[in-house]
C-alpha cells in the first residue's frame, strides 16, 4: 500500500508553487492505452497518426511483450517496448536493446535496470544505476515533473535493488532522475 502523502489527490492543491505531476488512475490508464496503441500500430504512418507526442523505441530483433510508458518533460510520451527474457535497458551502446540508443539520453541511465520476463512475471533489479530507481505500486503518485528524482530521496522503502529483484504488476510506477514510467502488458 502506498504511504498516504503519495496517495492524497490533495497534495497538488496545497502545494501551488511547485509544478507537480499527478499520476492519477486516469493518467495511468492513458499512457498505457497509448503506449499500446502505439505498439501495435502495423506501419510507421500508422504511428504518426496516433500522435506526433508519442516517441516507441524500436527493439532490436525480438518480440515485445511489455512495455514501460512515461511523459517526458517535453511532453513527449516515450514508449520502451520489453520482450521475454532478460534485457539490460539503458543508453549504453554495449547494452542497449533499442536500434535508437543515442535517443534515450535524458530518459534512462547507461545502465538502468535488468529486467527479466517469463510466463506472465515481470521482475525488475537495478542494473547499478548511478542514481538508482524506486518501484511505486498503488493508484497513484505525485512527483514534480521537472524534478522526478526527488522521489527517490524521499521514498527510499521503494528502492529497486541492485542485489534482487522485485516483481512489477500492471500499472506500477518505475521512476529514475529523469521520469516517472508505468509498465504494462501487451495485450493479444
Amino acid at each position: 500500500m502506498c504511504p498516504e502523502e503519495l496517495c492524497d489527490s490533495s497534495l497538488a492543491a496545497q502545494n501551488q508553487q511547485v509544478r507537480v505531476f499527478m499520476m492519477t488512475e486516469t493518467d495511468r490508464e492513458l499512457l498505457l492505452e497509448t503506449a499500446g496503441r502505439s505498439l501495435t500500430a502495423h506501419a510507421p504512418a500508422d504511428r504518426t497518426e496516433l500522435s506526433a507526442s508519442v516517441k516507441v523505441f524500436t527493439l532490436n530483433n525480438r518480440t515485445t511483450v511489455a512495455f514501460l510508458a512515461g511523459k517526458v518533460d517535453s511532453g513527449t510520451v516515450v514508449v520502451l517496448p520489453l520482450p521475454l527474457g532478460k534485457t539490460i535497458v539503458g543508453r549504453s551502446a554495449d547494452i542497449c536493446p533499442y536500434a535508437d540508443c543515442s535517443e534515450l539520453k535524458g530518459i534512462v541511465e547507461g545502465f538502468q535496470w535488468i529486467v527479466k520476463i517469463a510466463a506472465g512475471v515481470c521482475e525488475i533489479q537495478d542494473a547499478s544505476s548511478t542514481n538508482g530507481a524506486i518501484r511505486i505500486p498503488g493508484r497513484r503518485i505525485d512527483a514534480t515533473r521537472s524534478e522526478p528524482w526527488k522521489l527517490l530521496l524521499q521514498y527510499p522503502e521503494f528502492a529497486i535493488p541492485s542485489d534482487s529483484a522485485v516483481d512489477v504488476l500492471q500499472g506500477d510506477c518505475i521512476a529514475n532522475v529523469f521520469c516517472v514510467f508505468v509498465f504494462g502488458w501487451m495485450v493479444t
